[in-house]
This record gives C-alpha cells, structure tokens and sequence, in this order.
C-alpha cells in the first residue's frame, strides 16, 4: 500500500517493501484522489540517501512519510520533519508540500 487516509493523517510507503528502495531506485505516485484532493508523492535512492517529496491539493493535518532503507539502515542525518527511526518514518504537521533528504 503506498497512500492511505488514517483520521487526519496521510499515511505513505507503510508498506513499501525495503527492495523497492535499492540503490538508484524510484517509487512514485502521480494523481493519486485523496481526502485532501490529488496527491503525488517521491522516493528516489541515491547511493546513500533517499529523496522524498510530497504535494498534496488542500493540507492535510499530518503527514506520515515511511522511508525504509533496503538494507535496514536508520538514517543519521534528515533535512527536515520529525524522524522516527523505529518506524523509518518521518513526520510532518500542516504541510501540503514536503522535501526530505535522508543520509544513511
């Protein structure tokens, strides 16, 4: 599953599986309806970083933005939002665009 509406939060990549985030891989969704209008949403894996973007039509309370690395690495360096590196997520309030950079 790679969206879901959980309450008000956008839940995304939950449940990516950590080979779809091997070295120079992308995972997108491009128009995806949501309660919050079209979303897309970005992982792209850089050697030892993945990129994530987000925009969304309208602002959803939070969003919930999982960033697992393929070889089960927590990161030690994130470029913004709040990260939980027991979940691999990271998260972000009253944003309807996000960027993030996560350095392994």
């Amino acid at each position: 599953m790679l969206a879901y509406e959980e309450g008000d939060t956008l839940e995304l990549f939950r449940c990516l599986p950590r080979a779809y985030m091997e070295k120079d891989k992308r995972v997108a969704v491009r128009g995806l309806v949501t309660h919050w209008g079209e979303l897309d949403a970005e992982l792209v894996s850089e050697g030892d970083a993945i990129t994530a973007t987000v925009k969304s039509e309208r602002t959803p309370d939070r969003i919930a933005l999982r960033v697992p690395h393929f070889a089960e690495k927590r990161a030690v360096r994130v470029s913004s939002g709040d990260y939980d590196p027991e979940t691999e997520t990271v998260h972000f309030a009253g944003a309807n665009a996000v960027a993030v950079r996560l350095e392994f």
